[in-house]
């Protein structure tokens, strides 16, 4: 069973040519479902069209960084489950840096692992 992920969860550090990208929760512009809660907020959906926040590079070195810094959310451990015509990412799930093909795995925190659809308030989330 995979958990859902949130805007707190963490990502992992990075490495590119001149740079270090260190982690960060994702944060930013996810897709926010209309019709899915968890208590009385709606569930936040991160996949391949959602812009999390942009980790700054480290520079190490005399060149620029590579990378903008912009994360690219890769659904891949959930292949079949969808919520408003989306695939989620979950736990297990990578980021990746516009320019740079390293993984940044996600890391907890997680929203929830069990949804119930059609419950009164979400009380048995």
């Amino acid at each position: 069973m995979a958990f859902l992920i949130t805007k707190e969860t963490q990502d992992t550090p990075s490495v590119g040519p001149f740079c270090d990208y260190p982690a960060q929760a994702l944060d930013g512009t996810p897709f926010m479902s209309p019709n899915v809660k968890v208590g009385q907020r709606p569930v936040p959906i991160y996949d391949a069209t959602s812009l999390p926040s942009i980790v700054p590079g480290i520079r190490r070195g005399i060149p620029q960084c590579t990378s903008t810094g912009q994360r690219i959310i890769t659904p891949t451990v959930n292949t079949t489950v969808m919520i408003n015509g989306r695939l989620p990412a979950v736990q297990g799930d990578n980021a990746t840096l516009d320019g740079i093909s390293t993984p940044r795995p996600l890391t907890a925190p997680w929203l929830s692992s069990t949804i119930h659809i059609g419950t009164s308030g979400g009380a048995n989330i």
